[in-house]
């Protein structure tokens, strides 16, 4: 063989050994980093970089094996593909940035650490940029790298870990990698494969608590509870399964099982000659979001031939909190198909009486849990609820109910329907029969009862305010923090006020001193709190006077927000009446708020973002002062996009395509999109890519939508030049 021959043989092989090492570095599909590659990178910049902290993030979408089944393996390679592109614009490859495909629909980054916040918001801008008809969910695990020691295959498997965690959960879509994960999955997933054997073996079954009329102690109604009769743990505590259920979403299968029973075993008791007490079943917010309750409870009520009036519905009060606009609607259609709906757990979350001016319910809940402490301030809150439910003509019963002192406190109060220990413990549907076949401890009337008791629902609220109907406490609980004010020139000091005021302020003088308020005031406040107080003086009417002024103490700064009134005069000075509220959480929040808006319109100044928002019914766009000066826009733009052209915002060469972007979001698409040429407030022509996503409600209907302006001059004028050059040469 000659030397040529040798020399171009030679060659070859290089060019045979090159490909196959870019083979092995980058994935054939995607072209991001391979598995192996992405291992022997991460691993060299940690040894390189020491002293900077990184995050390993594992990527997942969601239902991806869905595509694949349903639209074809071509399908699924380009979802695969826009889902690389889109983590590769996010993730740009640096000295201390990699990406790469670790097999499937898992792909990995390595990056300089950052908040799961942050994680958060980059992994819904992956999403948004894949295209609109993929639909891309994805979730997201995050090992921060601690122990170098490891492999980096070892540390990918514990983001994979963390991503396994929320994969299939119904909340959230980001988790970190915590000591002990691998422990906690295995135990939810061995709960979860056991629950779902015992759906298919029949071994989930209701326990039923009765409900009581605490001044007689006969049954009224009853509660449904789930028990997992294991074959061999016996009865299973629904604490150990029921919050695994509840992140995953599967609760909603366990849910229906145990609504089914219920009914089945109330037709079997009416067919066997008696007469069931109406009995509630547990619905979680999972429930309403992933199916129509309505709908399927009115079936299994029809199917079995049960009146809706005898299945009653409780609905936790952090749901009506958590997704107001669907519990409510849920629950006004199952008030409506004849079902009564009960607000569990009244009160332990974030609800106010204020809540059930827009919710529809017919009984409340309350768990014993408020009288847990045996101070004043716990009963008073429990009375003043029972009362105002009393007046709205709303049943109240409360569950956890164990000792005798608790029943004569619900006694006192008016609250006479309880659950609890002390009554009935939660017992198998044969013990249940037999105290319902024996009818002598039971009152079928049920709670509802109390609706038909009462009289007229409408009253004049000074009614409230006779001496039988309200306490000194509840009184006191009602109004919160009072105080009276004198006014005699420029001073004013504080001439009574409740213990609730006391409190508020940390104000530990004796009742016979005076205090000076404007002392403690901030300097920069006083004139604020005087201005308002005189304004009071000097409206002597209904509308009063409202200031929010800095109180200071030995803490710090406390907000304060006031609500004066004129009372009356005396001799020189005037005396006021003030409703005070700590805001130091709402004014520390606003200021959190200020300061987040400065910092992204800072961030949108050197990035060249523009975000704006677009009410979709008025088509008014409204955007920051840095938007509006920048393009020289009014502030807002009504008639979009009409406003914008009219301005001469947009070129003539885009006037149409603007049109076009909006009118698909009018027309109820989800997104649109298009690069248009437009004039700048200094005189400058610029292209910019308009990026609309409509923001919908639950009905379906968008009524906002969201848009994002980005400068593209340089790419469109890149594009541009090479579209010339192309012609040019094609003529040549």
């Amino acid at each position: 063989m000659d030397q040529r021959s040798l020399d171009a043989l030679e060659q070859e092989n290089a060019e045979l050994r090159r490909r196959l090492d870019e083979a092995c570095r980058f994935d054939p599909l995607t072209g991001l980093l391979s598995k192996g590659f992405f291992y022997e990178a991460v691993s060299e910049l940690l040894r390189q970089a020491p002293s900077t902290s990184f995050s390993i993030v594992c990527f997942d979408i969601c239902r991806f094996k869905l595509v694949n089944d349903l639209e074809g393996m071509e399908q699924g390679d380009r979802l695969l593909c826009a889902f690389a592109d889109a983590l590769q614009a996010q993730y740009p490859s640096q000295g201390d940035t990699f990406v790469a495909r670790l097999g499937g629909d898992l792909f990995a980054v390595c990056v300089p650490s950052r908040s799961k916040d942050l994680v958060e918001r980059e992994l819904a801008a992956v999403c948004a940029a894949c295209p609109p008809s993929f639909n891309v969910f994805a979730v997201a695990g995050v090992y921060r790298i601690k122990d170098r020691g490891l492999s980096v295959g070892l540390m990918c498997d514990r983001a994979m870990m963390a991503l396994h965690a929320v994969k299939g959960s119904y909340f959230g879509r980001i988790s970190e990698y915590e000591p002990g994960l691998r422990d906690a999955l295995v135990t939810e997933r061995m709960v979860q494969d056991g629950i779902e054997a015992a759906l298919d073996a029949d071994q989930i079954e209701p326990f039923f608590q009765p409900k009581c009329d605490i001044r007689t102690g006969k049954i009224v109604g009853a509660e449904a509870l789930v028990r997992w009769r294991h074959p061999e743990r016996g009865l299973v505590s629904p604490a150990e399964f029921v919050p695994i259920l509840e992140r995953s979403g599967f609760i909603r299968a366990l849910d229906v099982r145990v609504w089914e029973k219920t009914v089945a075993w109330m037709a079997d008791l009416a067919a066997s000659g008696i007469e069931p007490v109406p009995v509630s079943v547990n619905v979680s917010r999972a429930d309403i979001d992933g199916m129509d309750v309505c709908a399927v409870l009115g079936e299994i009520v029809a199917r079995y031939g049960i009146d809706p009036a005898l299945l009653e519905v409780e609905i936790t009060e952090s749901a009506y909190v958590d997704q107001h606009n669907n519990i409510v609607e849920a629950s006004d259609r199952l008030m409506n198909s004849g079902f009564t709906v009960l607000m569990d757990d009244f009160g332990s979350g974030y609800s106010s009486l204020n809540m059930l001016k827009d919710i529809s319910v017919n009984v409340l809940k309350i768990d014993m849990r408020f009288l847990d402490r045996t101070d004043r301030r716990s009963r008073d809150i429990m009375e003043s609820v029972v009362h105002m439910a009393h007046w709205l003509g709303l049943p109240v019963i409360a569950e956890g109910v164990e000792t005798d002192d608790q029943v004569e406190f619900l006694l006192d109060v008016g609250c006479v329907f309880a659950q609890g220990y002390l009554f009935y413990r939660p017992m198998d549907a044969d013990s249940f029969v037999a105290i319902l076949a024996d009818g002598s401890n039971v009152d079928r009337r049920g709670m509802g009862r109390r609706l038909a008791e009462g009289s007229s629902t409408v009253f004049d609220f000074k009614d409230l305010l006779h001496e039988d109907v309200l306490s000194d406490r509840m009184l006191s609980n009602i109004l919160g923090a009072v105080v009276l004010y004198s006014l005699e020139g420029d001073t004013l000091r504080v001439v009574r006020c409740n213990p609730a005021y006391r409190h508020l302020v940390g104000w530990e003088m004796r009742e016979d001193q005076v205090q000076e308020v404007l002392d403690s005031i901030h300097p920069e406040d006083r004139a604020v709190l005087l201005d308002a107080a005189k304004l009071a003086r000097q409206a002597q009417d209904d509308e009063g006077a409202e200031a929010i002024v800095r109180r200071l103490n030995r803490d710090g700064v406390q907000w304060l927000e006031l609500h004066l009134f004129h009372l009356y005069a005396s001799g020189e000075a005037d005396v006021l009446y003030a409703s005070v509220a700590d805001v130091t959480r709402r004014m520390e929040d606003l200021e959190a708020l200020r300061m987040s808006e400065h910092r992204f319109e800072l961030a949108m100044k050197a990035t060249g973002l523009v975000v704006f928002e677009l009410d979709v019914e008025s088509r008014t766009a409204r955007y920051s002062e840095y938007t509006q000066k920048a393009f020289g826009l009014d502030a807002p733009v009504s008639n979009a996009p009409e406003g914008f052209i009219g301005q001469g915002t947009v070129d003539d060469v885009s006037v149409d395509d603007f049109r076009a972007m909006y009118e698909a979001i009018y027309r109820g698409e989800d997104r649109a999109s298009s690069v248009v040429r437009v004039h700048m407030a200094d005189g400058s022509l610029a292209w910019s890519r308009i990026t609309l996503m409509a923001v919908k409600g639950h009905a379906g209907k968008a009524s906002k939508a969201v848009g994002m302006v980005e400068n593209v001059t340089r790419e469109k004028e890149m594009e541009l030049t090479l579209g010339l050059q192309a012609g040019s040469a094609h003529r040549d």
